[in-house]
């Protein structure tokens, strides 16, 4: 990872983008607490990974982590290999209209 992770958050939902130096694959794992038990991903091998987070919920505080693996297997991350991760807010809003 050669850049980010980072958030971006809109209406009940959220954006994680990162970048690596060479093409990956993309999975955040996601959730208000420990363990983290949300998986998202978006297919194929990226260099710019952005993944959409859905069905968050206002008020609460997620923490999310990136992994990416390149094609030959090999997991791109920081201190030997552990995903990166943050925190979110969701602001409040009204995820109905």
């Amino acid at each position: 990872i050669v850049s980010g992770p980072a958030a971006g958050v809109g209406d009940c939902s959220a954006t994680v983008s990162w970048e690596t130096d060479e093409p990956a694959t993309s999975r955040v794992l996601w959730g208000p607490v420990a363990p983290l038990a949300n998986e998202s991903t978006e297919p194929g091998y990226h260099k710019r990974h952005a993944v959409r987070l859905e069905g968050l919920i206002p008020g609460i505080r997620y923490s999310y982590r990136v992994s990416t693996v390149d094609a030959g297997g090999n997991i791109t991350g920081t201190a030997g290999a552990k995903p990166r991760g943050s925190h979110l807010a969701v602001g409040i809003y009204d995820c109905a209209n």
